[in-house]
């Protein structure tokens, strides 16, 4: 599937936590459409140098930017390094995140405060730090990947990160107004795309049994969700559930 945004043959996507899991897919979906890529990670770097290199095998420019979201300056210095080397992002999609499952009780100051960073203040820093250049440019799109538990599961264990989540989810919805009408503002919550580490091949059977479509949310679905919202002049401040019917 193709991406036009505009007139220009060559456009950036600026991926958060693009070393590892649904971050490698998002990247390698926009440079097969013709994208050139800002891969960002923070311990993933060896995951994300081996996509930047299979990326620019396909002709995409393709490079690494090592940021800590849990520091209050990695947003901003992220932001500025790439504007610096590889120019101003016509798409920002803001996909690192710490998942912790935590009894309400027991969860401490410390994951709350990373689960916040990481979550919610860097997608809000990042895009603070590109909201302006971008729109000066002529435009663009931002992209938050939240979760389901953040817009109407309720998962018992994960009171702290379904509320980053759902502070995600407003965001999304507050910056479309505020950014509107040179930038737009959408996100995907999908579901069950693949098993958090430790989960094993019987929890995951579990959680597969309890999916209406009874099978998980392939990772071409999850690029097709973004090609549609990213492609789509119209969609604004929409949050796009992606996850098999898990959440009716």
């Amino acid at each position: 599937m193709k991406l036009r945004l505009g007139e220009s043959s060559r456009k950036l996507a600026l991926i958060s936590g693009a070393g590892t899991r649904l971050g490698v897919f998002l990247a390698k979906g926009l440079g097969e459409a013709g994208m050139d890529i800002a891969l960002h990670c923070k311990h993933s770097t060896r995951g994300a140098h081996i996509l930047a290199q299979r990326l620019r095998r396909q002709g995409i420019c393709a490079e690494v930017f090592v940021a800590d979201f849990e520091e209050a300056e990695g947003p901003q210095r992220l932001a500025q390094e790439v504007c610096k080397r590889m120019g101003v992002p016509h798409i920002l999609i803001h996909n690192a995140a710490v998942m912790e499952g935590k009894v309400f009780g027991r969860t401490s100051v410390e994951c709350l405060d990373r689960l916040w960073k990481v979550n919610v203040r860097a997608a809000f820093l990042l895009s603070q730090q590109l909201a302006g250049p971008m729109r000066r440019r002529g435009g663009g799109s931002i992209l938050h990947i939240l979760d389901i538990a953040g817009v109407g599961q309720t998962w018992k264990g994960y009171a702290a990160y379904a509320m980053t989540k759902a502070a995600l989810a407003q965001l999304c919805r507050s910056l479309a107004k505020e950014l509107a009408p040179r930038l737009r503002v959408n996100a995907i919550a999908p579901g069950l795309v693949l098993p958090a580490e430790g989960i094993s091949v019987e929890a995951t059977a579990r959680l597969v049994s309890k999916i209406p479509m009874k099978e998980k949310v392939s990772p071409e679905s999850l690029v097709q969700a973004m090609f549609f919202l990213l492609s789509n002049k119209s969609m604004t401040g929409q949050i796009l559930v992606v996850d098999g019917g898990r959440s009716l």
